[in-house]
């Protein structure tokens, strides 16, 4: 497939060019894919040298991009959906319009190719992933990107948003997210060639056992060991993609303040990173995108076909499990269970952990009762 997309450039209409000679630095708020195929890491440089304005790059999919300039807090935005461009123009939101480059689309998939689309052209391929039911990852955040996905399935004469499994996946996050949640999961995606050349995660299969780059954590371990040092009873606990501050044995309110403390200075740290913060159950942990529970269960019920599921959980990272569970096509065989009382996605509840064992063995006992009853 070689759909081309035209990114472009429109000032916005709140440019305070007093303010620009003063403070020699501008906001640019771009899609997405510009941040992760690499091009500002090559350009802003050179630009900064030969004109000494310092740029601040707030990447975000197309839509949030135009939200943020209509807002006043970016001087140029830089995104790929010419329609939306236009009407942010017209509608007196920027001041003029400039096409700077076009990038194309191409259909990613793992290498076994499960729904057998290669070669095929677009349309076909979508027909054929839908009536497979082959995973697909979805971006979902009403980038140019997303809304292209939407115009081919369309063209495809599929309402996606309407006409979905639990296959299609839409996780709301940028260009390199939806990339590593399609190689988690083994599924297709939809990505801008630029970003697709410069990815760094390809690997051989396209599967979760592929390296993740984790050069991130030498840079948020100390700040962590640092909030250790000022909370006593804290602790840092460190998996293969995720790094997590606990503070379940800390004095309340030290804990839950030092907490906030915690979550400002490493979302601060993490802009235009594919790097995310959650605010868990008395624990700050920081991940890459797309590399969540939800994902791997979606892996797991594709590859497994289970007749029963039982997924239960405590912490707000659980939610990304239970909300895939959520689809009509697991409810009959699928018991979710959160453990405590904040909201939930999950379909009951539990008040302490120390129910869970309990159930657990009343499970086995009616297990085991079935089993006498048939034999």
């Amino acid at each position: 497939m070689n759909l081309r997309f035209i990114l472009a450039l429109a000032f916005a209409a709140a440019l305070n060019t007093f303010a620009l000679a003063q403070d020699k630095s501008i906001v640019v708020a771009s899609t997405t894919s510009t941040q992760d195929s690499g091009l500002f890491g090559h350009i802003l440089p050179l630009f900064k040298q030969k004109t000494g304005i310092d740029v601040k790059v707030i990447a975000q999919g197309t839509g949030q991009a135009l939200d943020t300039g209509k807002r006043g807090d970016a001087d140029v935005v830089f995104v790929h959906a010419r329609a939306q461009e236009q009407r942010f123009v017209s509608d007196g939101w920027g001041v003029k319009r400039f096409p700077v480059m076009y990038n194309d689309f191409v259909l990613i998939g793992p290498k076994s190719d499960p729904a057998r689309v290669k070669g095929k052209d677009v349309e076909t391929a979508l027909k054929t992933i839908k009536a497979k039911a082959a995973p697909f990852i979805s971006r979902g955040d009403r980038s140019g990107t997303h809304s292209a996905e939407l115009a081919l399935w369309k063209a495809a004469s599929i309402e996606i948003e309407k006409d979905h499994g639990p296959w299609y996946r839409s996780i709301g996050q940028g260009m390199g997210a939806a990339l590593n949640a399609a190689g988690a999961s083994e599924a297709y995606v939809l990505s801008d060639r630029g970003t697709w050349i410069s990815f760094k995660n390809k690997g051989e299969q396209w599967q979760q056992a592929v390296s993740i780059p984790d050069q991130w954590k030498n840079e948020i371990r100390p700040i962590m060991q640092l909030f250790v040092t000022h909370c006593v009873g804290s602790f840092i606990e460190e998996k293969t993609n995720t790094l997590a501050w606990h503070y379940r044995n800390t004095q309340v309110d030290l804990g839950f303040a030092r907490s906030r403390e915690l979550i400002n200075n490493l979302s601060q740290l993490i802009q235009n990173t594919q790097l995310q913060v959650i605010d868990g159950n008395k624990v700050v942990e920081i991940r890459m995108a797309g590399f969540d529970k939800g994902t791997i269960t979606l892996k797991i019920l594709h590859e497994a076909l289970p007749d029963f599921v039982l997924c239960i959980g405590d912490d707000t990272t659980d939610e990304d499990m239970f909300k895939v569970l959520e689809d009509p096509v697991y409810t009959a065989n699928t018991y979710t269970i959160k453990i405590g009382s904040r909201g939930t996605a999950a379909k009951y509840t539990l008040p302490t952990q120390q129910q869970v064992l309990p159930l657990l063995k009343k499970l086995q006992t009616c297990v085991n009762s079935k089993k006498n009853v048939n034999a």
